[in-house]
């Protein structure tokens, strides 16, 4: 699987840091080889999470060759990959009790890295379009437990995730530190102190994933054709580069 979108939590560390109770996350274990600034427990462990997310092009596209919105789609899509993991972030996320959000959702998990293999991508009319997301959380053990889902009985559990809905200029706001996530109102995002018109509901299905020790990415993934992604800002030395294909 190519990674293309590095951990959220990265960006998370550049500004105001989660912040752990010290019984999260336990059990200390000794680093294979080559894992050293990865973090380990065995009170967490992995989940997948998979939804359909939208993009939406403006109107006047609709004129457009197929082949043209196509384009424009996959271009947006990275953007719209980042806004899902926002604010699924914004809201499993541990808070603190001085944060302006303290009281929405707060589940001690975060979001860790998107791929954008296996996108897809479907029209639903000539503006809109829907593309499958994967997103990795990683959490404590009893994370199902505590989030409001319901079971699929197919080992899989749902859940419904309200999110804002920057405009597509918005989004592609990543000047670092400057992103359009750092300005009102998705700073802080809680829905309840966002009109309606701005905002979406997206059905997302959680899957635990096989145990493992390791509950970091490896970075040494999370490059391609000669660009880092050590954040959302992105790092491109070579112009189009991770452009999607």
């Amino acid at each position: 699987m190519r990674l293309v979108l590095c951990a959220i939590v990265l960006v998370l560390g550049c500004g105001e840091a989660p912040v752990f109770e010290p019984g999260d996350f336990s059990m200390a274990t000794a680093v294979p080889h080559g894992k050293e600034d990865n973090f380990l427990a065995e009170s967490a462990r992995e989940y997948l999470v998979e939804g359909e997310a939208i993009i939406r092009l403006d109107p006047a596209d609709a004129h457009l060759a197929e082949s043209t919105r196509l384009r424009k789609v996959k271009r947006l899509i990275p953007y719209k990959q980042i806004a899902v993991t926002w604010f699924l972030n914004a809201w499993i996320s541990p808070k603190d009790a001085k944060d302006p959000n303290a009281k929405y959702g707060g589940f001690n998990a975060l979001t860790k890295n998107a791929s954008l293999d296996d996108l897809d991508i479907r029209a639903i009319n000539a503006t809109t379009y829907a593309f499958t997301m994967r997103q990795q959380v990683g959490g404590p053990v009893d994370l199902l437990s505590k989030l409001p889902t319901f079971n699929n009985g197919d080992g899989t559990w749902s859940f419904d995730l309200t999110m804002g809905v920057p405009t597509n200029e918005e989004m592609k706001n990543l000047t670092a530190g400057d992103e359009w996530f750092r300005q009102k109102p998705w700073d802080k995002f809680n829905p309840s102190t966002v009109s309606s018109d701005q905002l979406e509901s997206i059905r997302l299905t959680l899957t635990r994933q096989p145990r493992s020790l390791d509950a970091w990415p490896e970075y040494e993934r999370v490059q391609c054709g000669g660009c880092r992604h050590t954040g959302l800002a992105l790092e491109d030395p070579v112009p189009g580069a991770c452009e999607p294909k």
